[in-house]
């Protein structure tokens, strides 16, 4: 019994749809090193999702057509960012090559399930420049074994005790579309302010949070209507620690100083 020309297209079709997917995979395991020193707290992100990862380590991602934008920190130096391409797979090349009467099923589904791209593996991320008068990698700018440190530009929070040892309140300041504060992380809808705590050796997070101290917006509204603060916590989507990002939801000016209750152990 002979199969029909249709029928022959359509199981061609069937086996060709899913080839890429099944050989290579809607996602990659991608490792992170950094340079000149490891143990830094990376972020990959692209339009399927967020992951963290502290280096060197490994972390899986959803492939996409969009670029891998990757970006690490490390008390002591100024954040590091690569974006890694997108490459198109050779697999759904062969899939619309093997095409039958015009029929390609394997690219369409690829492409939607990201399979037939990949990006270059492994990763470097090239720290920026060391901060001056903070020794990377071996002790935090301060007499406790906790340090937050923040990015754009470098700024160090205030750590003063809080309670019994083990205790500890974080102080630090944000200009919102400006730069009127000496000291101060600037913060745009272009440009996130981003904190990052990190330990000496033998020592651990117990807990973080954060609230605001002070604020003051140009239009007299309330910070929430402008600025929007959010907390990572170690777990949560692999972070390897305790994050905090401050993001402009537009470009009114004004600041914000916030403190982040933390303990140790």
């Amino acid at each position: 019994m002979k199969l029909s020309a249709a029928a022959a297209v359509a199981a061609l079709g069937a086996a060709v749809s899913g080839c890429a997917t099944v050989i290579e995979g809607t996602t990659q395991s991608v490792s992170v090193n950094t340079t000149p020193v490891t143990g830094a707290a990376c972020t990959l992100t692209n339009s399927q999702g967020t992951w963290y990862v502290s280096s060197p380590g490994s972390v899986v991602v959803h492939k996409t057509k969009t670029d891998l934008g990757v970006t690490c920190q490390k008390g002591g130096y100024e954040p590091g960012h690569v974006v890694a391409i997108s490459h198109f797979g050779a697999t759904t090349a062969a899939n619309v090559l093997g095409g039958v009467g015009g029929v390609v099923v394997g690219g369409v589904v690829d492409a939607a399930s990201g399979a037939n791209y990949s990006y270059d593996n492994p990763i470097t991320v090239p720290l920026g420049a060391a901060i001056a008068g903070v020794v990377a990698g071996n002790e935090p700018p301060s007499p406790y074994p906790v340090s937050l440190n923040c990015a754009n530009p470098a700024v160090t929070g205030t750590l003063v005790p809080d309670g019994p040892d083990g205790y500890l309140t974080a102080t630090v300041d944000f200009d919102i579309n400006s730069t009127a504060t000496p000291g101060a992380v600037h913060v745009t809808p272009q440009r996130d302010g981003i904190c990052t705590l990190s330990t000496l050796q033998g020592f651990a997070v117990s807990s973080a949070s954060f609230s605001i101290a002070s604020s003051s917006m140009n239009d007299g509204e309330p910070v929430a209507n402008h600025v929007d603060i959010s907390e990572t916590t170690p777990g949560e989507s692999h972070a390897p620690g305790y994050s905090f990002t401050v993001k402009a939801k537009d470009t009114t000016r004004g600041s914000v100083t916030v403190k982040f209750p933390i303990s140790y152990r």
